[in-house]
């Protein structure tokens, strides 16, 4: 008789923790939100994307908004190009406000002033539409959508706001669909990707009918030389109107303070791109009139954390919490701004926009009065207070995302500061933490903020090195962010040698014993289990939980973690009864610190059930999981992806007993309900069909279950590559279905494949190579293939029995096959 049996490695359904940086350390699990490759676009409800100004006071209808609907409606592509301060944003956005208000399906903004913006933008459209690459790489998440877009027929609009490169813009617009792209840009060179619509400055009739309507003055001449002097650019007559009203000025008084303005402050040397001196002298003015008009502390935090934070806009209630002051009185600042046209609101009135210029005039005024550094540190304090832990972020995920996105810009304009002198490098040492949480809540879970962690991580490194040095311990915590950055993404190869360098050097340069060495020692250790390096990773952790349990008390979280990773690497090991006597410590010290409903002892006490169906102990872990599941429910929320990963728990052990009426429902729930959080191919999602399919295929539902299991397999090769250790389950999966379908030899052939495959990728002795190589055997002896079953079984027990011991689970498993078909050992 046959004995094999399927072997899944714990740690299929176990995610380590690992101390990034210097973040509190969690049992949390990572969670990547992907989609799906590139279906027909379809959509049940309207989508608006991206955060689009608002109509600014005395905002009136100009003929190129007409003409560009024409444009659009003989074309796909429209630019508007023109000097700044021209209009051309309001243009586009009032195309797309008239959009919004027709129903057309999908509507989108995206500043595309940069390379790192435009990819964010994209890829934040590719997420929402469930198309983005499963390794959250921003560029082929752009291309992805590009494919999506260009077979969809769905309507839609996409406005590309201060667009700087034709050759980047042209890479990631689609060929063909429905989709109507509008382009914004000084660069006339944009004109030959569509049709063309110059955006100039106003008539003089128009300038000067906007003047005496923002004004209340019939002053013609007066107007007229207003509107001469500032070149009839509406930005300009905006910022002129506002100074007039707030400072009580006639015309003539204005144009006195006009030429007043000094050169420097109206161009400023060395900053960039310039733009006009009329333009610049008029947004000076306007800022030093509310400056004057309303002298409080609220109004300047406002203005200047406005102009520090994200360009895409920053909504009312984070604005309160960074200015303070109280609702009334915020709100009646932001007024005023928006009257002096300085910023402007938001479609839905939650958010306010302040245009480039604006921001850029107001940064270069804080630098040149030596104010820049002072302001950043200010907005940074008071951001810090609003980023939630990292334990509390999934309920709170679209406030995290915005505050990431804010972190994030912080710390580049304080990267970019530092680097051009502007700024000493302790503003670096001082702003670390708020980089560290926003990037570690990226590597924890992809929010939509539209950031790639390892490219981030990347930057910050090479910064670092340069401002700090290489030896610096901010540049050796910024090295550790990348590494784990890798090994979120699955690349072992660099994350290993990478972890291993950051351990050495931290070691020399820190001492062995240092918190920042032993945080680099448990990710190398962790990582060292990803990689199948298991005796090295149960000797690492074992030289270095004493350490922390010296260092930060035998409870605390950073030995609690160390001693959970403990435990995984030996149940990978095979040594379940040492695993299982190390997780309940783990659940011991949890309860003990943090109570037994804390998320990271849920975590803990998951892990330890997951683990004792593997100990014939399924009905302690049926009641476990039970039990754990309506805490879960309540304390992380019933979409919660751990939530849903107890659910599915519970019903894997059912299933694994023969409960499938139990099962299945609870499985097929936790599949619905992955699908519509976390996208429809996300890693997880793809872990849950997978379980699903397994569980069909065991209760004999085989015509639910093959389907199934192709798709996954399909799924999983095209979304997460045939190299994936999921790839690999679930291609074993597959074969097992055809085998038991009557069709070994083409379950043989997919077998032998993936043993060479897992040998090749994860190395002779990792637990996965093992499993597939007994799968294979096992093959081998339905076709009748004795005398290769045989061999196949007895050389896998002598390799297991050497790299993991005689105990491991394939081992017995390779032992009582070898047995029944009458083999020895040796």
């Amino acid at each position: 008789m046959l004995l094999v049996a399927l072997y899944v490695s714990y740690k299929m359904w176990t995610d380590e923790s690992a101390s990034v940086g210097q973040v509190a350390p969690s049992d949390t699990p990572s969670v990547r939100l992907v989609g799906r490759p590139s279906p027909p676009l379809t959509l049940s409800d309207q989508m608006v994307i991206g955060e689009f100004p608002g109509q600014p006071p005395g905002f009136f209808d100009r003929p190129e908004v007409e003409q560009l609907a024409r444009s659009l409606s003989e074309s796909t592509v429209a630019t508007l190009s023109g000097g700044r301060g021209s209009g051309k944003t309001q243009v586009a956005a009032e195309h797309a406000h008239r959009a919004i208000a027709a129903g057309v399906g999908l509507v989108a903004w995206i500043n595309a002033g940069d390379e790192a913006s435009l990819l964010a933008g994209l890829a934040t459209v590719a997420q929402r539409l469930a198309v983005a690459d499963p390794s959250d790489d921003l560029a082929l998440s752009a291309m992805r959508l590009r494919e999506t877009l260009a077979t969809g027929d769905v309507e839609a609009v996409f406005v590309l706001d201060d667009a700087t490169s034709p050759s980047l813009i042209r890479r990631y617009l689609p060929s063909s669909g429905a989709t109507r792209w509008i382009i914004t840009s000084t660069d006339r060179a944009f004109g030959s990707m569509g049709t063309e619509l110059v955006v100039a400055e106003l008539e003089r009739e128009q300038s000067v009918a906007y003047l005496a309507a923002r004004t209340g003055f019939d002053d013609l001449v007066g107007a007229n030389a207003v509107a001469d002097a500032l070149g009839d650019l509406p930005l300009a007559l905006a910022q002129a109107a506002a100074v007039i009203r707030l400072r009580g000025f006639e015309y003539t008084d204005y144009l006195k303070l006009l030429d007043e303005v000094p050169l420097r402050e109206a161009l400023p040397a060395h900053r960039g791109d310039p733009y006009p001196r009329a333009l610049a002298a008029a947004i000076v003015l306007t800022i030093e009139a509310i400056e004057r008009s309303a002298p409080s502390i609220i109004t300047t935090r406002a203005l200047q954390a406005i102009a520090l934070l994200s360009e895409d806009g920053v909504r009312r209630r984070t604005i309160e919490r960074v200015v303070g002051g109280g609702t009334h009185h915020l709100n009646a600042v932001l007024g005023q701004l928006v009257e002096a046209s300085l910023i402007v609101w938001s479609r839905d009135r939650e958010a306010v926009i302040m245009h480039r210029l604006v921001s850029r005039s107001v940064r270069e005024r804080l630098q040149d009065a030596n104010h820049l550094d002072p302001a950043l540190a200010n907005v940074a304090e008071r951001l810090t207070p609003l980023m939630p832990d990292h334990g509390r972020a999934w309920q709170v995920r679209d406030d995290a995302a915005e505050i990431v996105r804010h972190s994030l810009t912080l710390w580049r304009r304080t990267l970019h500061s530092v680097e051009r002198g502007e700024v000493s490098a302790a503003a670096v040492r001082e702003r670390w933490s708020l980089f560290n949480w926003a990037l570690s809540h990226l590597l924890s879970i992809s929010d939509g903020s539209g950031s790639r962690p390892s490219e981030t991580a990347a930057t910050t490194c090479d910064a670092l090195t340069r401002i700090l040095g290489p030896a610096d311990p901010i540049t050796l915590k910024a090295r550790n962010m990348l590494a784990y950055a890798h090994r979120t993404r699955g690349d072992l190869t660099a994350a290993v040698p990478m972890f291993e360098a950051n351990l050495d050097d931290a070691s020399h340069k820190l001492g062995q014993r240092h918190p920042d060495a032993l945080i680099a020692a448990d990710n190398l250790a962790t990582t060292y289990i990803a990689a199948g390096r298991l005796h090295d990773a149960i000797a690492l952790l074992q030289q270095i939980l004493p350490e922390r349990e010296a260092l930060h008390g035998r409870w605390s979280a950073q030995a609690l973690m160390t001693l959970g990773h403990l435990a995984d690497a030996h149940v990978e090991a095979g040594d379940l009864a040492r695993g299982h006597e190390l997780l309940c410590q783990t659940v011991a010290g949890r309860e003990k610190v943090l109570g037994k409903d804390h998320p990271d002892t849920l975590t803990a006490r998951q892990r330890l059930a997951r683990l004792l169906p593997d100990l014939d102990r399924a009905d302690e872990a049926i009641e476990m999981l039970t039990t754990l599941l309506p805490i879960s429910e309540r304390v992380r929320g019933k979409s919660h992806p751990d939530t849903v990963m107890t659910q599915v728990d519970l019903g894997r052990v059912l299933s694994r007993c023969g409960l499938h009426g139990r099962a299945l429902p609870l499985l097929r729930a936790g599949a619905s309900t992955s699908e519509k959080t976390l996208g429809g191919e996300n890693p997880q999602t793809l872990k849950i069909h997978h379980t699903l399919a397994v569980a069909l295929l065991d209760a004999g539902r085989t015509l639910e279950g093959r389907p199934l299991i192709d798709r996954v397999v399909a799924d999983c090769r095209r979304l997460l590559g045939a190299n994936d250790p999921e790839t690999i389950r679930a291609v074993t999966h597959l074969a097992t279905a055809l085998r038991d379908a009557g069709k070994p030899s083409r379950a043989v052939a997919l077998l032998e494949k993936n043993a060479v495959r897992c040998k090749r990728v994860l190395g002779p002795g990792h637990p996965h190579t093992f499993s597939a190589r007994l799968h294979l055997a096992g093959s081998q002896h339905s076709m009748g293939w004795l005398k290769q079953a045989r061999e196949g079984f007895r050389t896998l027990l002598t390799d297991v029995e050497r790299d993991l011991g005689p105990d491991h689970p394939i081992a017995r498993n390779a032992r009582a096959n070898l047995a029944a078909l009458g083999g020895q050992a040796r």
